[in-house]
């Protein structure tokens, strides 16, 4: 009798049942048929796949950011009326009456609570009444977008009244982050780093999923993003202040390790396809509730509800807090990360418990079906990890380089513009003197015909066209293209209406062709 004791229960019983050689044949031709099965399923789940998920990634990002952003409208914008009960009610009347459904307001005396709802973000904007004047008051920190959202429906109404309308700014954006993109593209980095390594986890190393190992893991990654993130925005960028390093380092740990501990639990549900579960809830529904690339309360009023608890509005947040508040309100959202951190890894842990419990001989977590990864995988271990991490931090690397990098600050460079005088001669004395004062941002062309100068507009080949005042009108005026490019159109008219009134004139903006009501601001096409 043989020392060796049988390793299986299959051993066990084909050593006291010994099996024929017919028997053996079926037994393998059965299982060379479900081996066949098997491939035939994994070749077309892999085939159907190859067009899924384009389609389910297109699908969101049409439904969702294009659905929401194409022609944002005020909902609801909460903002404060100050003044003397009379004067504010006359206030309200008339901005309500010009524009009923954009805002939701309320009235006080107190001049100094109106301006703390502003800076603490209760409200989007102030309107300070005082006599036959009013301010509107508003933060650019808050958004740029909301800010001159609020000022252009509230300020024709406010003078139609009949007062003089001044503005106040108690949070304008700093001037090495003049547009207040750095909050949101360092907030894009950090969600993408929280759940682009699931996209590859299970399929490249699932035994690093084991709740003991995947942890610390999670926790040195998040380290390695905040440093990563802080490295580009603070010492090679310069837009992020060095007194704000602590609080923006802590901020990107924590948003990276909460979307981590709650894209894990979501693998532990669904394997690799976790992941298009998380972009769904990160990225397709957190950018439009993000208040960041537009205010929230021109979203429809779903996106209201789901800032209060996604977690890319949380690290917008709190970003907005620390580098444009000096940290006010910075505590709620991050009690929202944190809660979001400690829910994923209870969940996860009470997910191996009752796993465990049902299986008393669970399954390695191992790549057991070829089509998860489609190809040869490294062969060491280190080669694994390597490629692993490679990739995650490229895309947060090209994210937070490239992106923030050319869009923090951005001003025209050679920007193509027409100058139109009564003579060449005059269009070029004026372009001299324009070339001083505005230092490279635009290119001028000088003209005397203005129907050249529209046709070169309405081309594009030119973004705008000044006409200089004549015998004819006093004014200047401005032929516009906001359809060719609406970023454009709005610098053009920003920076020749002071032109306009450095000349005690005005400017008359004729634009060629305006954008649609579906599109008022041109991000159908991007």
């Amino acid at each position: 009798m043989s020392d060796r004791q049988p390793q299986t229960r299959r051993e066990a019983l084909e050593s006291e049942h010994p099996v024929s050689d017919s028997e053996a044949g079926a037994t393998q031709t059965a299982e060379d048929e479900a081996a066949a099965k098997r491939a035939k399923a994994e070749f077309i789940g892999r085939t159907v796949a190859i067009f899924l998920m384009p389609l389910i990634f297109v699908g969101m990002m049409i439904t969702s950011y294009l659905g929401t952003m194409h022609s944002p409208e005020a909902n609801d914008m909460p903002i404060v009326v100050a003044g003397s009960s009379a004067k504010a009610d006359d206030v309200t009347f008339a901005i309500n009456g010009a524009e009923p459904d954009a805002f939701d307001i309320e009235s006080t005396d107190d001049i100094y609570s109106a301006h703390e709802d502003v800076v603490d973000r209760d409200a989007s904007a102030a309107i300070i009444v005082e006599g036959d004047s009013a301010t509107i008051v508003t933060a650019s920190g808050a958004g740029v977008q909301q800010a001159s959202t609020v000022e252009q429906l509230v300020r024709p109404a406010l003078e139609d009244d009949g007062m003089k309308v001044t503005t106040e700014d108690v949070a304008p954006l700093p001037d090495r982050d003049p547009t207040g993109m750095a909050a949101m593209f360092l907030m894009t980095a950090i969600v993408m780093a929280g759940y682009m390594p699931f996209s590859v986890l299970r399929s490249n190393s699932p035994e690093l999923l084991k709740f003991k190992r995947i942890v610390p893991i999670l926790a040195g990654w998040s380290a390695v993003i905040a440093g990563l993130v802080w490295t580009v925005a603070c010492p090679i960028l310069d837009v992020v202040d060095v007194k704000d390093t602590v609080a923006v380092l802590g901020i990107a740990w924590l948003g990276v390790f909460a979307i981590s501990c709650v894209q894990l639990f979501i693998t532990r549900l669904v394997g690799a396809l976790g992941v298009i579960i998380g972009i769904l809830f990160l990225m397709v529904l957190g950018m439009p509730s993000s208040n960041m690339a537009m205010p929230v309360y021109s979203m429809p009023k779903f996106f209201c509800f789901t800032h209060e608890f996604l977690p890319m509005p949380a690290i917008g947040e709190s970003l907005r807090s620390v580098l444009y508040f000096d940290g006010n309100g910075v505590t709620g959202h991050l009690f929202v990360l944190a809660l979001g951190a400690v829910a994923g890894l209870l969940m996860t842990k009470i997910y191996d418990h009752f796993y465990a419990k049902r299986n008393s001989h669970p399954v390695p977590l191992d790549v057991n079906v070829a089509a998860i990864h489609g190809g040869r995988r490294p062969d060491t271990k280190l080669m694994r990890y390597i490629s692993l991490t490679l990739f995650p931090l490229a895309m947060v690397t090209m994210m937070i380089t490239f992106m923030l990098g050319a869009m923090h600050s951005p001003t025209p460079k050679d920007m193509p513009v027409a100058v139109v005088g009564s003579s060449v001669e005059q269009a070029e004395d004026t372009i001299k003197q324009l070339d001083e004062q505005m230092d490279g941002k635009f290119e001028f062309t000088a003209l005397d015909d203005k129907g050249e100068a529209r046709r070169l507009v309405e081309n594009r080949d030119e973004v705008a066209a000044l006409v200089l005042p004549s015998e004819k009108s006093s004014d200047f005026e401005l032929l516009a293209n906001q359809a060719g490019n609406n970023a454009s159109y709005r610098v053009a008219v920003q920076v020749f209406e002071q032109v306009a009134q450095a000349q005690d004139s005005d400017l008359t903006v004729d634009n060629l062709k305006p954008l649609p009501d579906r599109d008022k601001n041109g991000v159908v096409v991007m």
